[in-house]
């Protein structure tokens, strides 16, 4: 996730399934730059929400069907998870 262009305050990636909220693995690479996965523990639907400074950031709440348990979902390369 790149917040590079966001300037300066707080990031933060909330992963959802159902009910059950997920702690996202969040890794700074550098200069704003975010490595972000998540293990799912249900075969369903999962909503990434990203909010930035207490903001919905827009366009940014993201679904994501989970057909595969067990396997680590990495959401950083997708061109569309940078931050404007």
């Amino acid at each position: 996730m790149d917040a590079g262009q966001a300037g300066e305050g707080n990031l933060e990636i909330f992963v959802i399934a159902g009910r059950e909220n997920i702690t996202p693995k969040v890794q700074p690479i550098g200069n704003a730059v975010f490595n972000v996965s998540f293990v799912p523990k249900h075969q369903t639907n999962h909503l990434i929400h990203v909010t930035f400074n207490d903001e919905n950031v827009p366009g940014k709440i993201i679904t994501i069907n989970i057909l595969q348990l067990n396997r680590n979902h990495d959401i950083t390369n997708d061109k569309d998870h940078q931050l404007q």
